[in-house]
C-alpha cells in the first residue's frame, strides 16, 4: 500500500468566476491510497466501510481518535478497486497524513 498527500499551490486560478461556473477548489487536498490491500489498510480507521464503497459513488468518511473524537472529514471515493482518494481541507492534510502512515 502507497499513501500519498498532494496539494494544489497554485495561485494563478481565480477564487470564483460567476460566468464561468468554476470555482477555485485550492483550499483542498487529496490523500491517496493504492494498492492492493488499499481498502483493508483504511477498514477501522475512518468512520465509512470503503470496501463496500462502488466505483460510481463517493461518501463522507472521518478519522477518528481513539477517545472517538473526530481529526478529519473527507469525501472519499475509489478511482479503481486499488486506488482511493480523500478529499480534505489542505490545513490538516499533513497532519492527518502522518497520523494514517
Amino acid at each position: 500500500r502507497r499513501v500519498h498527500g498532494m496539494l494544489s499551490t497554485s495561485t494563478d486560478l481565480p477564487v470564483v468566476s460567476t460566468l464561468s461556473g468554476v470555482a477555485g477548489l485550492s483550499h483542498l487536498g487529496v490523500i491517496r491510497v493504492a494498492g492492493e490491500e488499499a481498502a483493508k489498510f483504511l477498514q477501522g480507521q475512518l468512520t465509512q466501510d470503503v470496501a463496500l464503497l462502488g466505483l460510481t459513488e463517493a461518501r463522507l468518511a472521518a478519522f477518528c481518535n481513539a477517545k472517538g473524537r473526530m481529526q478529519a472529514s473527507f469525501i472519499v471515493f475509489k478511482r479503481s478497486h486499488e486506488e482511493i482518494l480523500m478529499v480534505c481541507s489542505r490545513y490538516i492534510l499533513a497532519a492527518t497524513l502522518k497520523r494514517l502512515s
